[in-house]
């Protein structure tokens, strides 16, 4: 780079004074504050886990206490009613069988409140044993229970045989809420702590959980009681965790996030989840999530030991504890953007200082610059401006007498309007030719689309020469044939005037009959591109299209048939184009039954409201699924070599299209189905 050059010269001046007041003061500072800033917020997030794990382990760990309290008093007397005579009597004092087939507490002396609740399970067995499980964990609770509601919200003991016994004073009647849909087995408070999923009989706890009688979210500690190797049932206590809920979403430290969840995954509490994990009735995981950050997070919290803090991959801090009963993590997360915006809002005075010397520098820049760039570059826009309105014939004076970029930029635009100025007079030229060939070549396209068309037509005219020669030559023996018959008749001294009138009308009728042919074949023959749309019956244009091609239907035993209203039908076509797309259609469908056990071919016209369908249905077996997109191409075929030429169809499906109609293949018939779709002329008086 030149020595001269306007950006060396500019940088020259500014780039030392920028470096060092800038990325020395600015920046240097800044990741110092930074550095320190994550050092004291490692070491608060850590001390700030810790006291919140051993906040909320407290209850949990009281709860463990006073299971095993419960568990030791159940045990003495359910030994004693066990082998007591008047177990039987006291149990039914306390108890009766209701109408839906459950045993509950005796409403006369059972108010939910001060007593605790049973609850027995339809079609239960009731034996001594049950009867001394339910008196012990009854006097159990009625003893204990109160003193444990200051700190629980209920105390109460579930058993194998589908029975609990409950004191919760804010829910009096949740026994007799419990329906005997209810199994209590089943429930997660009573199955965590069964053999099956507790061998090691310690306290497990429920992850959150909805109570469907009582409407309320808590978790519960169960811990099994055995009498020796015997599992007799489980006590519980219900924790509420609204309260803890509460603290852990906003007990926060200032712009941090804390949220709970447990070992394998399962949200106990986060704040973006809170209604995902209501609506799933506290089954809500991780992985049901969908949520990547969390996902990521779960994984390094995995990771981690308890009690330290750690970075993941969304550029967060996490500190994780555990409380040991439910092995619930607390986590919270500690976005390092706190960090960075705490470092940059102290470096700002000196950020300051450094953008006032910056302002300084850039003031007398700007006077560099208005001398050295902006004056050259104004009179260069001016230039610009006047090439913007197709005026060519200027050139860019010497705008700078140096030999910087400015000076080689004016160089190089006079270089562009001289080259602009050649293209443009070689595009006109260029133009002036092109709309000659594209002329030319319009005129060659439309010669060779109407030399296709006809060649169309006499490929079909060529298929059915044979059945055409037989429909002219057949009346015409005939004709000659009756008109001897009629000679001689003359001859004869008494003519058989009654036999000569009938000869004669014979003769009339095949004179016809040929007039129909040759007919058919002039209006086939002529090209009706040009021609306008007229108002046609659509029964008459079938019957002058079949007269082409009904002897070579009954030359290969073809049944050729019509299905058409009574009353005429008419549609605004060009009716030489039409009869065209039809014999094509009788045409195809020929070939194709020609080597069938089963040979017809039929037409069916149907008129609708607004539109009208003519079908050509052959006996055939359809067109294959991977062809029906093909057959409209030009030049495609599905015919051995030597017949037709691939257009029919094209053409056909061009000359209804400029028609405003459809020609289609239809996907309800079980044999081969093209269907033609008309408007139907607006004027409805015909």
């Amino acid at each position: 780079m030149h020595l001269n050059s306007l950006a060396i010269r500019t940088l020259l001046k500014m780039s030392i004074r920028i470096t060092l007041i800038i990325l020395l003061v600015v920046v240097g500072s800044y990741y110092h504050l930074k550095m320190n800033i994550e050092t004291q917020t490692k070491q608060t997030l850590a001390s700030y886990i810790t006291e919140r794990e051993a906040r909320e382990r407290i209850v949990f760990e009281e709860a463990q206490q006073n299971h095993e309290i419960l568990k030791n008093e159940f045990l003495r007397l359910y030994h004693i009613y066990l082998y007591d005579a008047t177990t039987e009597k006291r149990f039914w004092s306390l108890t009766e069988k209701f109408p839906d087939g459950l045993i509950r507490n005796k409403m006369k002396s059972f108010d939910g409140k001060s007593t605790p609740g049973i609850f027995i399970g339809k079609n239960t067995v009731i034996n001594r044993k049950l009867m001394a499980k339910i008196l012990a964990s009854y006097e159990t609770s009625l003893r204990m229970g109160p003193a444990y509601h200051a700190r629980f919200q209920d105390t109460y003991f579930t058993f194998p045989q589908n029975a609990i016994v409950l004191y919760w004073p804010e829910e009096p009647l949740w026994v007799q809420k419990a329906t005997s849909s209810l199994f209590i087995p089943q429930e997660e408070y009573a199955s965590v702590s069964q053999p099956a999923q507790n061998p090691s009989r310690s306290t497990k706890w429920t992850g959150l959980f909805f109570d469907k009688v009582s409407k309320i979210w808590m978790v519960t500690g169960s811990t099994p009681v055995y009498s020796k190797d015997e599992f007799l049932g489980s006590v519980h206590h219900d924790v509420l965790v609204t309260e803890l809920i509460q603290r852990t979403l906003n007990n926060n430290l200032k712009g941090a996030k804390n949220y709970i969840l447990r070992r394998d995954g399962r949200l106990i509490a986060h704040p973006n989840h809170l209604e995902k994990i209501e609506e799933n009735n506290g089954l809500f995981s991780v992985e049901l999530s969908n949520d990547p950050i969390l996902t990521s997070q779960f994984k390094t919290i995995q990771a981690m030991s308890l009690g330290s803090v750690a970075s993941d991959t969304n550029d967060n801090y996490l500190a994780v504890a555990e409380i040991p009963g439910p092995g619930w993590y607390v986590v919270a997360e500690y976005p390092k953007a706190i960090i960075k915006k705490a470092a940059a809002e102290n470096v700002g005075f000196l950020f300051g200082a450094g953008l006032f010397s910056l302002l300084l520098e850039l003031f007398v820049l700007f006077f560099v610059l208005r001398r050295e760039v902006s004056k050259p570059l104004l009179s260069l826009i001016r230039e610009t401006k006047e090439i913007t309105q197709g005026n060519y014939k200027i050139s860019v004076q010497n705008i700078s007498p140096r030999k910087n970029e400015i000076g080689i930029l004016a160089s190089s635009f006079n270089e562009m309007i001289r080259a602009l100025n050649q293209r443009d007079i070689m595009i006109a030229r260029h133009n002036e030719n092109l709309e000659g060939l594209i002329e030319e070549r319009t005129k060659e396209l439309d010669n060779q689309k109407t030399i296709n068309i006809q060649a169309s037509k006499l490929s079909s005219l060529g298929e059915m020469a044979s059945g055409i020669a037989h429909e002219v030559n057949t009346p015409l023996g005939t004709s000659k044939l009756l008109t001897s018959q009629a000679q001689t008749n003359i001859k004869d001294p008494m003519p058989d005037l009654d036999a000569l009138e009938q000869t004669l009308g014979q003769i009339d009728n095949t004179v016809d009959r040929i007039h129909k042919t040759v007919k058919g074949l002039k209006t086939f023959a002529r090209n009706a591109t040009e021609d306008p749309l007229e108002k046609c019956e659509v029964q008459a244009l079938i019957e002058d299209t079949i007269v082409l091609c009904q002897e070579r239907c009954k030359l290969h035993g073809i049944a050729l048939k019509v299905f058409a209203p009574t009353l005429p039908v008419f549609i605004s076509c060009r009716p030489t184009q039409l009869c065209q797309v039809l014999l094509n259609l009788i045409s195809n469908a020929h070939d194709a039954v020609e080597n069938c056990a089963e040979k017809w071919i039929e037409i069916h016209v149907i008129e609708e409201t607004l539109k009208l369908q003519i079908k050509v249905i052959d006996s055939g077996a359809g067109v294959p699924v991977e062809l029906k997109e093909k057959v409209f191409n030009p030049f495609f075929t599905t015919k051995g070599a030597g017949k037709g030429t691939g257009l029919g169809l094209s053409i056909s499906h061009g000359i209804i299209k400029s028609l405003s109609g459809v020609l289609k293949i239809s996907d309800d018939s079980p044999n081969s189905c093209f269907v033609i779709e008309l408007p139907k002329p607006k004027d409805k008086a015909a």
